[in-house]
């Protein structure tokens, strides 16, 4: 019986205060790292239309060099970038996408891209055909 008791009398564990320290500690390690990782999403975004638009840029290079006169929808990077989640860049080449927004214009058969956050210009271009 007194096997028992001694049992019974020891105090082992963690008292309350330790596990809401515990927990504190384990809710300030999310609030860093959470958006940190939601971040990452954002970024694949972004590279993903700035591929688009290189991929469009080359393309018209490459019909302008060889004298074809495509119209912007004919081109396999314009088709890419319209067919991304989310994205559909309208026939004057505009459009917002994730909070950046693109911007596709034609002027005699030149053209200029640019990806734009915040009124700060990420990634653009200009495609000449020299005529």
């Amino acid at each position: 019986m007194k096997k028992i008791r001694d049992i019974l009398k020891r105090n082992e564990g963690f008292t309350l205060i330790e596990l809401l320290i515990v927990i504190v500690i384990i809710g300030v390690l999310a609030a860093i790292a959470v958006p940190n990782i939601a971040g990452l999403g954002d970024s694949a975004n972004e590279e993903a239309v700035r591929a688009n638009l290189r991929t469009l840029a080359v393309e018209i290079e490459s019909h302008r060099a060889n004298g074809d006169n495509f119209s912007l929808e004919n081109y396999n990077g314009w088709n890419e970038l319209n067919n991304m989640d989310s994205i559909s860049v309208n026939n004057n080449g505009e459009n917002t996408y994730d909070g950046y927004n693109i911007v596709v214009e034609e002027n005699n058969g030149d053209f200029s891209y640019t990806l734009s956050s915040g009124g700060q210009i990420t990634t653009g271009g200009t495609i000449t055909t020299g005529e």
